[in-house]
């Protein structure tokens, strides 16, 4: 999972090195940022054409948790509760 700012240099070098060296990737379109929307779309954009997947934060990670009743998905619920 890769966040950060700004979407369309470290975000999306980033996410595309994780890709070429055999990495699945995940961004939070909600942890990551830009100075300019346009320029972030495109990032979003060239990042999705290569095999990138986008989400929000909340749903990668109950993905990554899918029994919420026990720790950590519970631990994560109860997180996520405070957003």
């Amino acid at each position: 999972m890769i966040a950060g700012f700004s979407a369309e240099t470290a975000v999306l070098h980033t996410a595309l090195g994780a890709l070429a060296a055999g990495y699945t990737v995940y961004v939070p379109v909600d942890c990551t940022g830009s100075r300019a929307e346009r320029t972030e779309a495109a990032a979003f954009r060239e990042m999705e054409r290569a095999g990138v997947t986008t989400s929000s934060l909340r749903s990668l990670l109950l993905r990554m948790t899918p029994d919420l009743s026990c720790t950590p998905g519970a631990d994560i619920v109860r997180l996520l509760s405070n957003f």
